[in-house]
């Protein structure tokens, strides 16, 4: 029986847990974080921890340990060692505690985990995207929650009926500019040559770990990186792209509609 750890305790998955007045079922007030362990490791702690701190400042939440490094790998090593996991997925949902209506009592968050099996051999080694036009990301100047993973995830889920009812696996999707936000649930990244360009913050997309972590090694390696807008009728002068996920990691992509790309090795 699968463990999880329930703001304090390490419980069973059967045991009553949150009520159903809570604020999380009530108003979705809270946000998320989707981090990975490998052979017993968290990968990318520091990325994490840095969203973490961004997030509950956003969200207007406070909690004693959650932004501390030394707290986070004991809490996630322990929850792996009670499902006996080495490689996992693992989620934490940082939500408000009772009180209020849309007006909270409190900033006081509560700190829910679950940890769930994954290996690479769940990861595909390059994707196929669509372009999905039925829903459309809005840019941070108009809504600024694009950039976070609230638990309130009802537009991501009418994206994925969109992706699923079309017999897809996977899309990207445009902000109300008509510029590439993200797919559904990846940054994305394009190429031509040295020079490597992701969609900004500004255009609503996620605020993504891994794609901090490819900021970073790109710069390093000394390519030439942009965060700009990019419209759907530019992606024909690149070469190659991928995408970016802290859970499955960087997954070149082989095609867009009816444009082919060539992966390249670098990205992997």
């Amino acid at each position: 029986m699968a463990v999880v750890y329930c703001n304090g305790n390490f419980i069973n998955t059967e045991t009553p847990a949150i009520p159903i007045t809570h604020r999380a079922f009530q108003y979705g007030d809270g946000f998320f974080e989707s981090m990975r362990t490998k052979d017993g490791q968290l990968q990318y702690s520091t990325y994490h921890i840095d969203r973490i701190k961004e997030s509950l400042l956003f969200f207007n939440l406070s909690h004693p340990e959650i932004g501390n490094l030394y707290f986070l790998h004991d809490l996630i090593t322990s929850l792996c060692h009670k499902n006996r996991l080495l490689d996992a997925r693992i989620k934490l949902f940082i939500v408000r505690s009772h009180g209020g209506k849309y007006i909270p009592n409190t900033t006081v968050a509560e700190l829910y985990a679950i940890a769930e099996p994954i290996s690479d051999i769940d990861i595909p080694s390059s994707v196929e995207l669509h372009i999905c036009t039925t829903y459309k990301r809005l840019s941070a100047e108009i809504y600024p929650l694009s950039n976070y993973k609230s638990i309130s995830c009802a537009s991501y889920i009418q994206s994925a009926l969109a992706i699923k009812k079309a017999g897809w696996t996977d899309a990207i999707f445009c902000n109300e500019k008509d510029n590439i936000v993200e797919t559904l649930s990846s940054n994305i990244f394009f190429q031509k040559e040295n020079t490597i360009m992701t969609p900004p913050l500004s255009d609503g997309c996620l605020n993504g770990v891994m794609r901090r972590v490819m900021i970073d090694k790109l710069k390093n390696e000394g390519n030439t990186l942009y965060e700009k807008s990019i419209s759907m009728t530019e992606i024909d002068s690149f070469s190659s792209a991928f995408i970016s996920n802290a859970v499955l990691g960087i997954i070149p992509i082989t095609k867009i509609g009816d444009l082919q790309f060539t992966p390249k090795v670098s990205m992997q």
